[in-house]
């Protein structure tokens, strides 16, 4: 019995041994697979707003409002843009955009590598983002 079950395990050993490796991901696509693996924050202006990306969540909030907070089913990512896609327990839709492009705030001297849009419901808001740790030293408002 011994040697058959050596047998099978030799056999086992070889088929693993052939079996094809999944391909190995390009380094231009991990190194936004890791950016967007960070928390992300996206804020803007006229009206005062941000929506926080963390753990598979959106996080928007408002002055003066409690935050929504919706789960991602969908992410997208290329090279110059991220998207998520999330629905909140109220069934409410949130939709981010990121492009990489210059941002400013229009109240602010800041500079902000990433532009942003954030559809809530059928109303669009616009302004800019980064990595929450990058941001997180820059005041808003």
């Amino acid at each position: 019995m011994r040697p058959a079950l050596l047998a099978n395990i030799a056999c086992l050993a070889l088929l693993a041994a052939c079996a094809p490796r999944p391909p190995e991901v390009p380094k231009e696509a991990q190194a936004q697979i890791d950016l967007f693996a960070q928390p992300w924050l996206a804020r803007g202006t006229e009206p005062f707003w941000s929506v926080r990306v963390e753990r598979g969540k959106l996080t928007f909030e408002r002055p003066d409002q409690s935050p929504l907070e919706a789960t991602v089913s969908t992410r997208g990512l290329t090279t110059d843009s991220a998207t998520w896609l999330a629905q909140a327990a109220t069934g409410e839709v949130l939709a981010l955009s990121l492009a990489r492009r210059p941002c400013s705030d229009g109240m602010s001297d800041l500079k902000y590598a990433w532009s942003a849009s954030l559809k809530v419901g059928v109303e669009e808001l616009r302004g800019c983002a980064g990595p929450a740790a990058a941001l997180k030293a820059q005041p808003h408002g």
